[in-house]
């Protein structure tokens, strides 16, 4: 299994048009918006409201690139490595 690029989230963000949280779990993925935990406080944040899966690529030393989504946008940014946040994998190699 292979995590996913950041290429690759942007592809199948891209080729199923998703624009909120309904497409990421509606999919044949079934991601869903299970947040992060913070760094600072380990407490999970954003449980329901936003879904943040790494990609296996990083920006920074310190901040890796990942896939979120929640009630009205899909998207990439970077963020803090560590934040802990899900791993998805796309394909089986």
């Amino acid at each position: 299994m292979a995590d996913p690029t950041n290429t690759e989230w942007g592809n199948v963000d891209n080729a199923a048009g998703w624009n909120n949280w309904n497409g990421p779990w509606r999919s044949g993925l079934k991601i869903h918006g299970a947040g992060c935990i913070n760094n600072i406080s380990d407490v999970i944040t954003d449980r329901g409201s936003h879904g943040y899966n790494w990609s296996s690529k990083q920006n920074l030393t310190y901040n890796g690139w990942l896939f979120d989504f929640g009630s009205g946008f899909c998207g990439q940014w970077y963020h803090l490595k560590a934040n802990a946040m899900s791993l998805r994998c796309i394909q089986n190699n």
